[in-house]
């Protein structure tokens, strides 16, 4: 149990949000919920909303999922409308 805690940070850090979730399943289960949106935001930051709505549902941060849509929507329709 003495590794976990920086095993969690080394993987939170990294970016390594599968690993940390599984260890957190694991070690940690009241951890999993901020880790999936934790994941999403970092999705976000990367411009992979539709992978990140997915994770927002899975900690139950609706209004987070419900958002990301939004955007996204907004986001390709000012691309198609740049295109014409």
């Amino acid at each position: 149990m003495g590794l976990v805690a920086p095993a969690m940070d080394a993987y939170r850090r990294g970016h390594a949000y599968r690993q940390a979730i599984e260890l957190a399943k694991q070690q940690q289960p009241a951890l999993v919920v901020q880790l999936e949106e934790e994941w999403g935001d970092w999705l976000v930051s990367q411009r992979q909303v539709d992978a990140a709505i997915n994770h927002y549902i899975e900690a139950g941060a609706s209004n987070k999922a419900i958002g990301a849509a939004r955007s996204e929507e907004r986001r390709v329709g000012k691309e198609c409308r740049s295109r014409w």
